[in-house]
């Protein structure tokens, strides 16, 4: 899979980001490779104020890298 963590300074920013996803990957969030998610394209999670963002093509990590790194 393809990742970029954030640390707790971008926590802030983790709704802006999700709804990034949404508008500009497709299907996706906090509940991603459970089942029932099996198509998500993309994926979150957080743990003590860092938040990984998980993607399955690389295309789409490309893209969010340009938009919030």
């Amino acid at each position: 899979m393809n990742e970029i963590t954030f640390d707790k300074s971008r926590f802030h920013l983790q709704r802006d980001m999700e709804n990034w996803c949404v508008e500009n990957i497709g299907k996706g969030g906090w509940l991603f490779g459970f089942k029932g998610h099996e198509d998500d394209t993309w994926g979150i999670k957080s743990m003590f104020g860092h938040t990984t963002f998980t993607f399955v093509n690389p295309e789409d990590l490309v893209i969010f890298k340009l938009r919030w790194s």
